[in-house]
């Protein structure tokens, strides 16, 4: 008797237990469903920034710091998420991506642009500007302000320019002192009508290939060569896999840009 006492005292503890259990988040006055690091993300807009740059690089500092503002200014109500070093796309692809509304932010070079609009071909040319000073007024003048304007048909909206400085070239193959060195080097070089066909009439054999491809074929020895910033030649470590720099070529500039539908809610 004592025993089966016992047993059923367990079985009252055990179903008290389990009704306790059960039922006190009913009882308390706490929500069990509110995460309060949670609270005004229903409402929050994320935006998407790609970019095929490193981080430590001026782009991709820039870029960072463009996410930081944004967030602050918005009291939080707009983040933008940034994807370096082609992490979301590589720069052949990025363009496409933004048409398609898959991101809302990119920085590509302008020479890649030359697919969308011929008129920004100009600031691939050689030698085109002969200052910083000279880069800045055209760019923030009115070439600036028509390249922008064509950018529009395509459902993309110019946000600024981003100068990253004077393209350099670097090479295994020989000095470059005269036009005839570049002769039978093989370069890779970014997507643009107007690069390719500088290199070509120099005697020079160009190849169109996505930025982060560039090491590989490099230490490949695909190519013999490649121009870039100086920052981008530091920070993908070009220096390690190429013997010879020259400088002072052409300006790169960077446009941060965006898909004119996202612009156009961001400003809502």
């Amino acid at each position: 008797m004592k025993s089966l006492l016992t047993c059923l005292s367990l079985m009252v503890l055990g179903i008290g237990t389990a009704l306790f259990i059960g039922f006190h988040d009913r009882f308390s006055t706490e929500d069990p469903y509110y995460d309060d690091e949670q609270e005004g993300l229903k409402d929050q807009i994320v935006f998407k920034f790609s970019h095929v740059v490193a981080e430590n690089t001026p782009k991709g500092r820039a870029a960072n710091k463009f996410a930081d503002l944004v967030y602050q200014k918005s009291g939080g109500t707009i983040k933008v998420e940034v994807f370096p070093n082609g992490s979301l796309y590589s720069d052949n692809e990025e363009i496409n991506a933004l048409q398609n509304g898959d991101v809302q932010f990119i920085a590509p070079s302008t020479s890649k642009l030359g697919s969308l609009s011929p008129e920004w071909g100009v600031l691939d040319l050689p030698y085109a500007f002969t200052s910083y000073k000279a880069v800045q007024e055209g760019l923030n003048g009115k070439i600036g302000t028509r390249l922008f304007a064509s950018l529009e048909k395509h459902h993309l909206k110019g946000l600024a320019y981003w100068t990253n400085g004077f393209k350099q070239l670097t090479s295994n193959k020989g000095p470059i002192f005269t036009p005839d060195d570049l002769k039978g080097q093989a370069l890779r070089i970014m997507p643009s009508s107007v690069i390719e066909d500088q290199y070509r009439l120099l005697g020079a054999q160009p190849r169109q290939d996505s930025f982060n491809s560039t090491f590989q074929l490099l230490e490949s020895n695909l190519v013999d060569g490649e121009e870039n910033t100086i920052s981008n030649i530091y920070s993908k470590k070009f220096y390690n896999v190429q013997d010879l720099f020259d400088n002072q070529q052409s300006r790169i500039p960077r446009l941060c840009r965006n898909d004119r539908r996202a612009f156009l809610e961001f400003t809502d």
